[in-house]
């Protein structure tokens, strides 16, 4: 039997969240601007949810909370090594990464893989025939030695002006192929104005507590975008229908569905104002992506057989 992670959404209210954030001026920020300036403007983006992760350090931002009628994750970025975001914890751990993520879980909190697909180099710029000589900030490999994360960032905005690449849909259907449930987010990983606001999560919860907000994150209960909106999804008699739209008001909501399966191959695509995607029995997963006229893009959550996948 599927699994539908938008089950029961028609009771709940979705909020704009950032789970990314580097702000303040101190060591360890390694954000450019002032923290209460940084909330005030995610604010006016219309995000009800932000999470300030500086390097392996815990800021306290709870004082601007009422101020700004936000919900502020506490959390921090572990940059020992690879990077992990950990939130939903004040307890900031030194060590390797499955000692962060066991502490993380130990407090309530979830731990999300960094931009995967950020380049790093390897010592030598070029390589003997000119072309750039980079490798992968993760490797599948080096996440799946791992337990206990809940998921990867499958777009991360500052990544695309750094290097590499800030999508890692790849990353995440080898997890889903093998057999490993993990959700993905989008972050705008904000070091600067430019970063703000160019990728988020979508999270539908009975409220912006912060217990309803994590428990949403362990249960799969958003979707990533920079810049589309679900108007509606349902699962009903193995069909699973969906409709988009844009976040700014635009000329209409006409969009491209890509429906995927198993090692990311294409089950279906469809342009118009709804998906109307029928199971077949032999999907272990399907996951949505949609691509609006205007270049804007929404990806799902995996629609997924519980008899295959646990719940991470």
């Amino acid at each position: 039997m599927f699994t539908n992670p938008y089950e029961g959404i028609e009771t709940m209210t979705w909020y704009k969240a950032n789970f990314h954030t580097h702000c303040g001026t101190g060591k360890g920020t390694p954000g450019r601007h002032d923290l209460k300036e940084v909330i005030g403007l995610y604010r006016e983006c219309g995000y009800s949810i932000l999470a300030i992760t500086n390097c392996d350090m815990h800021t306290d931002a709870s004082v601007y909370e009422d101020e700004f009628d936000m919900t502020l994750i506490d959390g921090y970025e572990y940059c020992q090594s690879k990077e992990m975001l950990v939130l939903n914890t004040k307890n900031v751990v030194f060590g390797n990464h499955q000692k962060v993520i066991d502490s993380a879980i130990r407090d309530g909190g979830i731990t999300f893989i960094c931009h995967p697909n950020r380049a790093i180099p390897t010592g030598d710029d070029l390589t003997s025939d000119g072309k750039y000589n980079l490798k992968r900030c993760w490797s599948p490999l080096e996440i799946d030695y791992l337990s206990g994360i809940a998921g990867i960032e499958i777009l991360n905005g500052k990544a695309f002006r750094i290097g590499g690449s800030g999508l890692a849909t790849d990353v995440w259907d080898y997890f889903l192929t093998h057999g490993k449930l993990i959700w993905g987010i989008g972050t705008d990983d904000f070091h600067r104005w430019e970063d703000l606001s160019r990728a988020f999560t979508v999270v539908y919860a009975p409220s912006r507590s912060k217990k309803d907000i994590i428990n949403a994150l362990k249960r799969g209960r958003f979707y990533v975008s920079n810049g589309l909106l679900i108007k509606n999804v349902s699962f009903n008699d193995n069909v699973i229908t969906l409709s988009a739209k844009e976040e700014v008001p635009t000329f209409g909501d006409r969009c491209r569905f890509t429906v995927f399966g198993e090692q990311g191959r294409v089950l279906l695509t469809k342009f118009g104002e709804e998906l109307r995607y029928e199971l077949n029995g032999k999907e272990k997963y399907v996951r949505i992506q949609v691509t609006s006229e205007y270049g804007s893009m929404l990806w799902t959550q995996p629609f997924y057989d519980k008899s295959v996948f646990q719940l991470p």
